[in-house]
């Protein structure tokens, strides 16, 4: 990815950026169905104050996304293949609202965010799809020294087709479980599973529908003095991914949000921010899992915090 961004654009704080990027993507894994994606395209967006921690954001991204399946594709993913092609051109518009006044950086000390999100497939490309997001996250001291903290961190997602695309694309999908949402479950191994037509084992294929949430608390690591780069957490997660359609074939799908199928693990973790990037240690329990989930006691993250 190629991209330039100029936060002063204009004298009143107008930001314009732009971004050239070719990704590609290998669904190679364990928990979720094989598949490949072939995305290449560029985007310009412009972003606009609001008040001193509100921002506004207007884009459109212009992409080619070419997939190609595995050997054993399920049902659900060559239905979708069958119905509309698997090279897709398409023109997106998307909504950014943001409002953050979080302080402290990698490691926040205090403060409260909230992001909204709108993406709109329009007609002018081959899909018509709309994926919409809100993230929000709070810090509340519990000690002078702000070294022992209080963190809620709540997401959801919803996506849908409309016009000529029935639903989300299957490539579009939410996943869940791992270090950025239910930590203690396999990485984006929650929820509806796929059909494969040899009855083999089934895979992840996602759900157009998030819920996620983590409650923890931080405390200051013992025996260190510097805690400016460590941070140490016991945190409680909750979420999964549901979906709306299920394939008239499918064996294991069900339409629909149940708050039965939420899962819930508790762990500990440990972040370092080094010179490269931040590094992140759970070690989770989960408190729900059933049969067919994958569990993962120990996971580490190299990048973002979660």
């Amino acid at each position: 990815t190629l991209s330039y961004d100029n936060p002063y654009f204009t004298v009143d704080g107008v930001s314009r950026g732009y971004s050239l990027f070719y990704q590609v993507s290998d669904h190679d894994d364990d928990d979720v169905e094989d598949y490949d994606l072939d995305r290449i395209g560029a985007s310009v967006n412009f972003g606009y104050p609001i008040t001193d921690t509100q921002r506004l954001s207007f884009g459109v991204t212009v992409k080619n996304t070419g997939v190609d399946l595995g050997s054993n594709p399920s049902l659900e993913t060559q239905a979708y293949l069958d119905e509309y092609g698997d090279s897709f051109d398409d023109v997106i518009a998307n909504i950014v609202w943001t409002d953050n006044d979080i302080v402290g950086g990698l490691l926040p000390t205090g403060g409260v965010s909230h992001r909204v999100t709108l993406d709109v497939a329009t007609p002018v490309g081959d899909q018509t799809y709309a994926k919409i997001g809100a993230l929000s996250q709070a810090y509340w001291n519990l000690s002078d020294d702000n070294l022992w903290l209080f963190h809620l961190k709540g997401r959801a997602g919803y996506g849908f087709g409309y016009g000529d695309t029935d639903r989300l694309p299957f490539f579009e999908n939410y996943y869940a479980g791992g270090v950025y949402t239910v930590r203690g479950f396999s990485a984006s191994s929650l929820g509806p599973r796929n059909t494969y037509s040899d009855d083999t084992e089934t895979d992840s294929i996602g759900g157009n529908m998030l819920v996620a949430a983590t409650a923890e608390v931080i405390f200051p690591m013992p025996m260190v003095e510097d805690h400016s780069s460590v941070r140490t957490s016991i945190f409680l997660d909750a979420g999964n991914v549901f979906t709306d359609y299920c394939y008239s074939g499918s064996t294991s799908c069900e339409e629909g949000f149940d708050a039965g199928e939420i899962r819930y693990s508790v762990g500990f973790n440990w972040t370092w921010i080094t010179p490269i990037a931040p590094l992140s240690f759970n070690i989770a329990k989960t408190l729900n899992d059933k049969e067919g989930d994958d569990t993962d006691v120990f996971q580490f993250q190299l990048g973002t915090t979660f």
